[in-house]
């Protein structure tokens, strides 16, 4: 089971029976302090929304607790979740290769989900758009942009700016 934490009054599910906890940073440091570390045996995934933990709950996270983190990005008005890293994946593929797939980049805040697409604007002019790793205005659009903004047609401004690379990892300056 997963939680999102949006307050911190309650959580639901209690934290005991989640795997995955999906909040800001701010949030999940909060659980941390206020629940005891039994109640964390079961989380094995923490997705953040915003910038890092500080050290020592970062330290506690992942080598006390053995849980792996990993970041995202959302915008307020826009979508929660634009962007998110998750673990890399070897194993073979259907028809028994080996598969490598790299789906985290700890340098930035992931890749767009599916149904969302991102380009990086030159600062100055928004006809010119920017190359693989090119810092720019950060444009989206998609089917999970907030209803105001999904009727739009066209790009939606974020108001971030950023680069994306050839991989098609987002990192925000």
């Amino acid at each position: 089971k997963s939680v999102i934490y949006n307050n911190h009054k309650s959580i639901c599910p209690p934290i005991e029976y989640c795997n995955t906890i999906i909040g800001n940073t701010n949030q999940v440091e909060e659980l941390y302090k206020n629940f005891q570390l039994e109640n964390w045996d079961n989380v094995k995934y923490i997705i953040t929304t915003n910038q890092t933990f500080s050290p020592e709950i970062q330290k506690a996270l992942t080598e006390k607790l053995n849980i792996s983190i990993f970041k995202g990005m959302g915008k307020i008005g826009i979508a929660p979740i634009i962007t998110i890293n998750t673990p890399d994946y070897e194993g073979k593929d259907i028809a028994g290769k080996l598969l490598k797939q790299q789906a985290n980049d700890d340098s930035s805040v992931g890749r767009p989900l599916p149904g969302l697409a991102i380009k990086v604007i030159h600062p100055d002019n928004e006809k010119i758009e920017m190359g693989a790793n090119e810092i720019g205005r950060i444009f989206l659009k998609g089917i999970l942009l907030s209803q105001t903004e999904k009727s739009a047609p066209e790009w939606i401004n974020s108001e971030m700016i950023g680069s994306v690379d050839e991989k098609g990892f987002l990192t925000v300056v």
